[in-house]
């Protein structure tokens, strides 16, 4: 049996990942307040925000059977999924010396395999005119050499994550997916810092720019323009 569209009361649907706090909540928040349905994740399965059009579910990027549970409650409902953006990650902070493997290791799995993964196994379920857009990082892009603290586990996993918005923009052209990735820049939260000038809901507003616009895929965006990689 084919998947069904799911239109409930005509909203489109946008499943976002790491919803518990930070940009992702406020992405939540946005895209409810907006008309959308709304299946977000956190490593929990909880969250304190509820809403009508909100549905939550555990993931947990770092483990690859939560990754498949989730998927499978996804396609258990049928769902199709017109956005998606890959939200969730982790930052462990600044390198210690010599470089910690098991740190470098967990980093990758949770903001480059694990996000990989999750999205492959999603792409089934796709509209075929849906957008996938990718939370990256300026500490991802090679020629910035702006950072004052060395954080390489971090900048290795969004330099690959630039690469693989790249590759999988140029793999779904065909389809009519647009695939971006969103550089947010500095912003207030617990990664961020409380002294971040950027506030979360104006990189919510953003995403929800990227996802309902006339956009070229396979680019790099920072404020609502392309960047170089």
């Amino acid at each position: 049996m084919g998947l069904i569209r799911f239109t409930q009361n005509n909203m489109k649907r946008v499943v976002l990942t790491g919803i518990s706090r930070g940009i992702g909540r406020a992405t939540a928040e946005y895209f409810l307040e907006n008309g959308w349905f709304v299946v977000g994740t956190s490593t929990t399965g909880a969250s304190t925000l509820s809403h009508a059009n909100l549905t939550l579910l555990q993931l947990d990027l770092g483990n690859a059977a939560s990754i498949a549970a989730c998927v499978s409650s996804i396609r258990k409902e049928g769902w199709e999924i017109d956005v998606l953006i890959n939200n969730a990650g982790i930052n462990p902070g600044p390198d210690t010396y010599p470089l910690s493997i098991p740190i470098l290791r967990s980093t990758l799995e949770v903001d480059l395999i694990g996000l990989i993964d999750f999205t492959e196994q999603l792409l089934p379920f796709m509209h075929s005119e849906g957008r996938i857009i990718n939370l990256t990082s300026s500490a991802g892009i090679i020629a910035n050499d702006a950072m004052q603290v060395p954080l390489t586990p971090y900048r290795i996993a969004k330099a690959g994550l630039n690469m693989y918005t790249h590759t999988l923009a140029s793999r779904l052209a065909s389809q009519g997916i647009t695939v971006a990735a969103c550089h947010p820049g500095w912003v207030r939260t617990d990664m961020g810092s409380s002294h971040a000038p950027k506030l979360p809901q104006e990189v919510a507003e953003e995403l929800f720019w990227l996802a309902t616009e006339d956009i070229d895929s396979g680019h790099l965006w920072e404020n609502k323009r392309i960047t170089n990689w």
